[in-house]
């Protein structure tokens, strides 16, 4: 295969992970952005690359450009990958394995369910058909339709809920599509999102106990079934879970918090350094915004711009991939920085006794009473927290501790 190449073909493309996966696969993958229709005809006709894949918007508009189409893909409406054959062009949807993948490593069962799929375009189409040989009953949710965002909490029996809609996604990463907790029958939440890893929608299922799944996984399967469809090899799930775990490794931000000075900057150069990921320290990010110490920004500017300057590095250094981050002692305490830090973040809460803290230029450590302060925050790093590792002093046994959960 060193001498094919591949790329993926949409309209905008500048965060995919497509390139990415592919190479896990030794595939030569590139991105080409087409403008429009136009673009994506002539694309067709001087092309040299051997096959490609297809995303928005022209997943409907290559179906009549092809010389043969799949069943499946033309039941669906949808095309996402493309071979070339003895010269002419055919068309496949692998999107359908994707999701039934993700499905199945969350332990979602929808096997005799009744599944809600909230939206109604590209993405809710392929789900109901891939679905729809093993649902008990399959409900589209719309703005507008028979079944809508309000009326949805009237249906008291739904299992599955199969976000298929943008909400939630970067940059955008707030708002949720429907409130979980009026929908205590559900037990499975897929969300087709993959950026951020974990949508507000995801998070409040985590916190429910409700089995859950990204958009990644759809994504490495369907990816891993296009590259057989390329190559002509077989491949089995097992190189999607491969190639899953690794992904998550590069992309997940590592995410310490604590107390001031239990040792998270210590500990999460450490890591940085070990994993090859960027370390940020939030409260260094601050010092370099504002040209001053945070002893200096407490002192002429307040505790309250202090709190809205970490908000916003939060926001902003926690929307981004592959780093290791150590958090002030203080921003658990923030329900938007709680949710922020946990959407693309592994979080561990470094524990450590509090009468072997550090306190020298910590301003509120050395205003209060630490045990109080601790005892104060505890539930919340408790409820934040992915992981909980003890700090008795000892780095390197900190850090093998660190290790082993990671």
């Amino acid at each position: 295969m060193s001498d094919k190449k591949f790329c993926l073909i949409g309209q905008s493309l500048p965060h995919t992970f497509s390139p990415e996966i592919h190479s896990f696969f030794g595939l030569d993958y590139r991105v080409e952005e087409l403008r429009n229709v136009e673009a994506l005809e002539n694309f067709l006709k001087t092309t040299d690359y051997d096959g490609f894949n297809v995303t928005i918007p022209y997943k409907r508009d290559i179906i009549p450009l092809l010389n043969h189409v799949s069943k499946e893909a033309l039941e669906m409406g949808a095309v996402n990958t493309v071979v070339k054959k003895d010269g002419e062009w055919y068309g496949y949807n692998t999107d359908i394995y994707g999701i039934r993948y993700a499905l199945k490593q969350a332990g979602i069962e929808v096997k005799g369910k009744k599944v809600a799929i909230l939206g109604s375009g590209g993405t809710s189409h392929m789900a109901s058909y891939a679905l729809k040989d093993e649902a008990r009953e399959i409900i589209v949710v719309s703005r507008i339709g028979d079944i809508n965002y309000n009326n949805i909490y009237d249906i008291k029996d739904i299992d599955v809920i199969i976000n298929a809609t943008p909400v939630g996604m970067y940059p955008n990463t707030e708002p949720t599509p429907i409130d979980l907790e009026k929908m205590p029958s559900v037990k499975g939440v897929f969300d087709a999102i993959y950026n951020p890893l974990r949508t507000t929608l995801l998070l409040k299922a985590e916190e429910l106990g409700i089995n859950r799944a990204n958009g990644l996984g759809m994504l490495v399967e369907q990816a891993r079934v296009a590259r057989d469809i390329f190559t002509g090899e077989e491949s089995d799930e097992s190189l999607s879970d491969r190639v899953l775990n690794e992904l998550y490794k590069r992309k997940r931000n590592i995410v310490f918090i604590g107390m001031p000075g239990s040792g998270k900057t210590t500990f999460g150069r450490a890591i940085a350094k070990e994993l090859g990921k960027e370390f940020v320290d939030t409260d260094d990010e601050i010092v370099k915004r504002e040209g001053m110490s945070i002893p200096k920004i407490f002192e002429e500017k307040g505790e309250e711009y202090f709190r809205q300057l970490e908000i916003n590095v939060i926001a902003e250094v926690s929307a981004k991939f592959n780093q290791v981050i150590s958090t002030g002692g203080g921003v658990p305490l923030n329900v938007d920085n709680r949710r922020n830090i946990r959407h693309n973040g592994f979080v561990i809460f470094v524990d450590r006794p509090v009468e072997t803290l550090e306190t020298d230029g910590r301003p509120l450590s050395l205003s209060m009473d630490l045990r109080v302060m601790f005892d104060r925050r505890m539930p919340i790093y408790l409820k934040s927290k992915d992981a909980q590792i003890f700090c008795d002093g000892n780095i390197e046994r900190t850090l093998e501790r660190i290790r082993s959960v990671l």
